[in-house]
C-alpha cells in the first residue's frame, strides 16, 4: 500500500461514526505550513470535512488568540505557546497533541562560498566574519540572539525580521549573507542553499504541537485532526518537510526526549545569588521549589554583603525560593524565626497534596522536619536539634535528607538520614512518632559498616545517607541508598518489597541521589538522578530497566556538577539542583508526546 493509501486507511480508522460535513479553521504558525498544504487535503478527501487554514507568524497568533480573536477550532503551535494559551483560557486544557520536532537550519544565497557551520566554533568563525545575518521572529529567533550574544556575535550584525517574513527570503534577495529558521521553512525557498540543520552542540529542538481552542465548533472533528497528524501514517510527510515526527506516546520503545533550556532560570533581583541548591520539588500548580544553602556561599560570592562591600555583587538569596515554568521569581523566604529550629544545613524539600512545605536538614547537629505554609508561616516541627545519633530514636531524626507526604493518611515519611539509617514515620498534623525500619524492613543498626564494595554481597543496613524518599500513586515507598548504588520498595507499614541496583560498580559518593516518577496516571517511568556519574537515567518502573540516560559531568548547559535532586511537573519537565561547586539549577523541556 503507498503513502496515500495509507493515509485514507488511517483517517477512515480515525473518523468513523462522525457523522456530517464540518468546515474545520486551523490556525498555525509557518512552520508547519508545508506539511499540512499536503495533509490537510488527504484528510478532506478521506472525511469529507474542509479544513481552511490560517498561516501566521507565532507572535502574531498569541497576540490575537490572548485578545480574545475566535472563529478558530484548532491551534498550532510550538508546545510552550500551546500551554501558555491553555492556561490563559484560550485553548482546552489537556487538549494538546504532539505533532514533530524541528530543528534550526541555516542557509546562504544560491551560488555564494558555503561557509563552515559544521560545530560551534565553525558557526562562531562564520558569523564573526560574515557582514550581516537575518534570524526569524519567532522560537528559532528567540534561541538564536541568546547564543549569538553569548558567541560574542555584534548585535549590529544581526537582523531579526518581522512576523511572517521568511529569513530564507531575505537571504534570497541578497539583504543578508546568511540565514537561520526552522528547517522546514528554509526548504521550500527558491534561491537559497540549504547548508543543513545547526550541529547537536548548539541546535535547539522545537517541539510543535495542536491545541483545540475552547469555543470550537465541533471538538470530535478538531480532535480527530489532531490525532491524524501525530499518527504514523502523516510521518512520511511531516519528514519530508523537514521535520521529525511524534508519532505515538511510546515511540523509540517508550523513551522521551529531553532538552536543556540554557537560559532557565532568568536572572535573580536584587543581586541575588544561589549557594549549594540541597532540594528542588514542584507543586500541585507546577510551579518549582528550590532551597538552598546561603551559608555555603564564600565571602567572595558574598561581596555585596561584606562591610565595607568587598564588590558591587553579590548577597545570598533567601533559603527557599519559588518559580514558574518560565523561570520567572515568583516569591521567596525562609531562615531562622521564632518557634523553631531552621537547619544548620539546608536538605531536600517538599510540597504535599496540601499545600504545605517541607524541610528537612542534614547539618550534624539537625535532627528535626519543619512545616510550613506556602507563604512561609510556620506550622509543625518534628524533632529537635542535638548532638550523636540514634536509628532507634522516637523523639528526634538524625540528619534527615528528604520527606513524603500521604496527606489522606496523615503522615509523613522521612529519609533518615545522613547519621541515622531508616525510614521515620511521623503523624503530620501532630508530629506524633508512628513507626519506623531499616533496610529490607528490618530493625536498623548504627554498627560500623565497610564501604560499599560492588563484590561483596548487598548490605544488610543502609548506608549513611539515606537519601530520598518517594509514595508512589498506588501506595509503595521508594527509597534511595544512595552510597550502595540501589532503591529499595516497601509497603506503607515497612514490609519490604523489593531492591533494585543500578550501576553496580560505582564507588564515591554513590549511583541512586534522588527519583520522581513520571506525571502520566501509572507514572510509567522512574527519573533518576546520580550524581557520581552526573546523569539522569530513565527507568521503566513495571520492569526497573534502565531505557536510557542523559548528561554528563560538567559545567555547561544540561551537564552536571555534583547533581543532588530531581523534580518533574505535570508536563513531563525535569528540573535538577546541584550542591557542592554546581551551585544550579535547570531545566530540561520534554520535546515528545506524553500521555
Amino acid at each position: 500500500m503507498g503513502t496515500s493509501g495509507l493515509l485514507l486507511a488511517a483517517i477512515l480508522s480515525l473518523i468513523s461514526g462522525i457523522a456530517g460535513a464540518v468546515d474545520l479553521r486551523v490556525m498555525s504558525s509557518n512552520a508547519m505550513r508545508e506539511a499540512l498544504h499536503e495533509l490537510a487535503p488527504q484528510f478532506e478527501k478521506a472525511s469529507g470535512h474542509k479544513v481552511a487554514m490560517t498561516f501566521i507568524g507565532s507572535a502574531d497568533i498569541m497576540k490575537r488568540l490572548r485578545a480574545g480573536e475566535g472563529g478558530v477550532d484548532v491551534v498550532i503551535l510550538q508546545a510552550s505557546s500551546v500551554d501558555e494559551l491553555a492556561a490563559a483560557g484560550r485553548v482546552l486544557p489537556g487538549s494538546r497533541v504532539d505533532f514533530a520536532r524541528s530543528m534550526i537550519g541555516v542557509a546562504v544565497r544560491s551560488g555564494a562560498t558555503k561557509p563552515d557551520v559544521s560545530s560551534g566554533e565553525a558557526l562562531k568563525r562564520t558569523l564573526l566574519a560574515s557582514k550581516s545575518i537575518v534570524i526569524s521572529s519567532g522560537p528559532s529567533g528567540i534561541y538564536l540572539s541568546g547564543l549569538f550574544e553569548r558567541m560574542g556575535i555584534p548585535r549590529e550584525k544581526v537582523v531579526q525580521t518581522k512576523p511572517g517574513v521568511q529569513s530564507g527570503g531575505v537571504v534570497a534577495r541578497g539583504e543578508a549573507e546568511i540565514g537561520f529558521q526552522q528547517v522546514s521553512e528554509l526548504l521550500p525557498v527558491k534561491g537559497i542553499d540549504y547548508l543543513g540543520p545547526l550541529s547537536p552542540d548548539v541546535q535547539h529542538v522545537t517541539l510543535f504541537s495542536g491545541g483545540m481552542h475552547t469555543a470550537a465548533a465541533d471538538p470530535q472533528v478538531a480532535r480527530e485532526l489532531m490525532r491524524f497528524l501525530a499518527s504514523p501514517a502523516a510521518a512520511p510527510i511531516l519528514r519530508a518537510k523537514g521535520m521529525e515526527p511524534v508519532t505515538s506516546a511510546h515511540g523509540n520503545n517508550g523513551v522521551p526526549h529531553f532538552q536543556v533550556e540554557p537560559f532557565w532560570p532568568k536572572p535573580l533581583p536584587n543581586r541575588w545569588i544561589l549557594g549549594q541548591v540541597s532540594g528542588i520539588a514542584t507543586d500541585r500548580y507546577d510551579r518549582i521549589w528550590v532551597v538552598h544553602r546561603p551559608r555555603s556561599l564564600t565571602e567572595r560570592e558574598r561581596a555585596a554583603e561584606q562591610v565595607p562591600p568587598r564588590g558591587k555583587c553579590c548577597v545570598a538569596a533567601p533559603p527557599v525560593l519559588v518559580f514558574d515554568q518560565s523561570g520567572n521569581l515568583l516569591f521567596s523566604w525562609g531562615g531562622p524565626g521564632p518557634g523553631y529550629e531552621w537547619p544548620e544545613s539546608e536538605h531536600g524539600i517538599f510540597v504535599d497534596a496540601a499545600d504545605f512545605v517541607w524541610l528537612a536538614g542534614n547539618g550534624r547537629k539537625d535532627g528535626q522536619l519543619l512545616k510550613f505554609t506556602m507563604d512561609g508561616k510556620f506550622v509543625l516541627q518534628i524533632g529537635r536539634q542535638g548532638s550523636g545519633n540514634d536509628s532507634n530514636s522516637t523523639v528526634r531524626l538524625g540528619s534527615p535528607a528528604d520527606v513524603a507526604v500521604d496527606v489522606a493518611a496523615r503522615e509523613v515519611f522521612a529519609a533518615d538520614g545522613y547519621a541515622n539509617r531508616r525510614v521515620a514515620v511521623f503523624d503530620s498534623e501532630s508530629g506524633a512518632y508512628k513507626r519506623h525500619w531499616g533496610a529490607y524492613g528490618k530493625t536498623p543498626s548504627d554498627e560500623k559498616t565497610p564501604p560499599y564494595d560492588p563484590a561483596t554481597p548487598p548490605a544488610l543496613q543502609f548506608a549513611n545517607p539515606v537519601h530520598c524518599i518517594r509514595l508512589s500513586a498506588e501506595g509503595l515507598i521508594y527509597v534511595c541508598d544512595r552510597s550502595n548504588d540501589r532503591m529499595q520498595i516497601f509497603r506503607k507499614d515497612g514490609s519490604f518489597v523489593s531492591e533494585h541496583v543500578f550501576e553496580k560498580s560505582t564507588r564515591g559518593t554513590g549511583s541512586v541521589y534522588d527519583l520522581v516518577f513520571s506525571p502520566d496516571r501509572a507514572q510509567r517511568l522512574i527519573y533518576m538522578a546520580d550524581g557520581m556519574n552526573g546523569e539522569v537515567r530513565i527507568v521503566d518502573r513495571a520492569s526497573k530497566n534502565v531505557l536510557a540516560s542523559f548528561g554528563r559531568p560538567g559545567r555547561q548547559a544540561g551537564e552536571f556538577t555534583a547533581l543532588h535532586n530531581i523534580a518533574v511537573d505535570r508536563q513531563g519537565n525535569l528540573y535538577t539542583s546541584e550542591v557542592n561547586t554546581g551551585q544550579r539549577i535547570q531545566k530540561f523541556r520534554r520535546l515528545d508526546m506524553q500521555e
